[in-house]
């Protein structure tokens, strides 16, 4: 024990130390700061600053933190730009129930229960505080759940009855959580799980409080500042795509070709019990949007054998979306694992319980993310759950059908080969969806312009708050697509934004993506015709484009002059709209415009 306590307050030290040699930088003018936070909270939060910088420096980021006036949270929703100055990208309110009900709270336990009432009237005017503040803001918007109470004044009152502090607490919690939930783009916080993780006592300084109004050690304000660096990489970084496993001693103990199919570890009883916990992380992933991979020394025939006739498997073959069971080397296989998904390996996460292969993976392929398995089983899952690199703070209706995506392309790709590319693409019976997004979309659209690399003209970026903005501006239009064929969906897959001029009936191709699953199939032909049609609607005439040039982009490379448009000079093409080519013949188009 004690040397996870001096390894916490290492990471303590380190974390402010880090922090102070940042605003050194900054002031110095060695560093320019490229990310502005707003940080709110009920109590006293500048004890905090230093954690959060610290850890949103490890993601990447060059923050600088303004910190508003104590307990002020109405007043800088309803007026952020009073309260910090300058721009900002993202703000966070962190609050609790001593301060923000402190009056409805004792009196409650007091023996009042019209205060409840009370209570929930004041979260109510927070939570329209709140809406007004995402109204007026258009950034990165953090907002906390309530913690269980510390005021050790309400201890002699703290059971479960409908009169004690605990029924208050839940009370308020779940009208809390149910006031979020009906908001967009409001990113939650848990600071009661965190609470509850670390235990009350033990993270709880009374003289801070007393001294302060500043309640917390340090070592639990370093882990708030690690949960609030994983609401920014899900933000910002793009998650991974797949996980890859290796089989023996990491889906199940043991090893079935020495083991055989009833000798290894699978099932109710220790350690088969934590395997099968594993599996269904593993599956719940998949149903996120997660594809799963086999990567093992193994033969095919003997790891197939427990995917189909193992009773304790909670995997099934049909969730596999790709795999290499071998003898070869895995750090050469997992390359084409990632060519069989059509995802690069960066997109990877690789899991083997074989320091060996763990080691080989770094060295060759250091793009994936390797993980060892932990040699003790009872601590496997908790390791699991650690991982952060899947994280996402919304889960699309794409990410959720992925997996089925995935299936489907397979069995594309098995008729694919026994016929000519022509022939194929007139057997798939393509259907494409053209439409302007609704606010369900956003999300995605999102998502699509972030994470394509490989058709798209100009690789711009925009978070869901800046699309949410365009969304919201009449000057640009939004198009999207979905697809289907005989074999199944390809969900939302294109994008494109436009800027319009009306007056000079000119528009300009601002944003044109198609997801790689879909290129190959002239979908993209069939996407700027359709945009085409559109603009003619409008009474535009002409069409403006771009391509800048990435290392990732070459496949639209040629899009702009093999569909009506001319290079002008350096990146900047032209084309008139007559002259757009129509939609292929073997792909039906519907539109549905607003």
């Amino acid at each position: 024990m004690a040397l996870v306590a001096n390894a916490d307050k290492r990471a303590v030290s380190e974390a402010k130390s880090a922090w102070r040699a940042h605003q050194k930088a900054v002031k110095s003018g060695e560093v320019k700061t490229n990310y502005s936070i707003g940080l709110a909270g009920s109590f006293t939060v500048e004890s905090l600053e230093p954690f959060i910088g610290s850890t949103i420096l490890a993601s990447g980021f060059k923050p600088t933190i303004k910190i508003a006036a104590y307990n002020q949270l109405f007043q800088v929703c309803l007026n952020h730009t009073n309260h910090f100055s300058g721009k900002l990208d993202c703000i966070i309110i962190i609050w609790r129930i001593e301060e923000l009900l402190a009056n409805e709270f004792k009196d409650f336990i007091s023996g009042k229960p019209e205060a409840l009432q009370k209570a929930k009237d004041t979260l109510a005017e927070f939570s329209a505080a709140i809406s007004s503040l995402r109204e007026s803001f258009k950034g990165f918007l953090i907002v906390s759940t309530p913690p269980y109470p510390q005021d050790t004044t309400t201890f002699v009152n703290w059971n479960n009855s409908s009169t004690g502090a605990a029924f208050f607490f839940k009370t308020l919690s779940l009208k809390w959580a149910e006031l979020l939930a009906a908001k967009e783009q409001v990113y939650i916080l848990d600071l009661d799980l965190l609470q509850r993780i670390s235990g009350m006592d033990s993270i709880f300084d009374a003289r801070k409080w007393y001294l302060y109004k500043q309640p917390y050690k340090d070592l639990f304000l370093l882990q708030l500042g690690l949960a609030i660096s994983r609401l920014f990489n899900a933000r910002y970084m793009v998650p991974k795509k797949c996980l890859v496993m290796d089989c023996d001693n990491t889906l199940w103990g043991g090893i079935v070709g020495e083991d055989g199919l009833e000798g290894i570890q699978l099932g109710q009883g220790f350690p088969g019990s934590v395997f099968q916990d594993i599996q269904q992380m593993a599956l719940n992933w998949r149903e996120q949007g997660i594809s799963l991979a086999l990567l093992s020394k193994n033969n095919e025939g003997d790891v197939k054998q427990v995917f189909l006739n193992h009773d304790g498997m909670i995997l099934k073959w049909q969730h596999i979306s790709a795999w290499q069971i071998n003898w070869q080397p895995k750090h050469e296989n997992i390359k084409e694992i990632a060519k069989d998904l059509n995802i690069g390996v960066d997109s990877l996460v690789f899991l083997d319980d074989n320091p060996y292969e763990i080691a080989q993976m770094q060295e060759y392929c250091p793009k994936v993310t390797s993980i060892q398995v932990p040699e003790d089983p009872a601590f496997y899952p908790a390791m699991l759950a650690g991982i952060t690199c899947f994280d996402k703070l919304e889960t699309t209706t794409e990410d959720l059908k992925r997996a089925s995506m995935m299936q489907a392309e397979q069995d594309r790709e098995q008729v694919r080969n026994s016929m000519s590319s022509q022939t194929f693409l007139e057997s798939l019976d393509l259907r494409v969806t053209f439409f302007t997004p609704q606010q369900q979309h956003i999300e995605r659209v999102a998502q699509l312009i972030n994470k394509t690399n490989q058709f798209n003209l100009t690789t711009v970026r925009r978070n869901s708050e800046e699309v949410q903005a365009i969304f919201a501006d009449t000057s640009y239009r939004i198009y999207c697509i979905q697809i289907d064929d005989r074999f199944g969906e390809y969900g939302l897959t294109g994008v494109a934004i436009i800027k319009l001029d009306i007056a000079k009936k000119v528009s300009h191709l601002d944003t044109f993506l198609l997801s790689c699953r879909v290129l190959g199939r002239g979908v993209e032909g069939a996407f700027i015709s359709a945009i085409a049609k559109d603009m003619d609607s409008l009474g535009i005439t002409s069409m403006k484009g771009s391509f800048i040039a990435t290392k990732k982009n070459s496949p639209a490379k040629s899009f702009l002059p093999d569909h009506g448009f001319t290079l002008q000079k350096s990146t900047n093409w032209l084309a008139t709209i007559a002259d757009i080519p129509p939609t292929p013949e073997y792909i039906t188009i519907k539109a549905l415009l607003g």
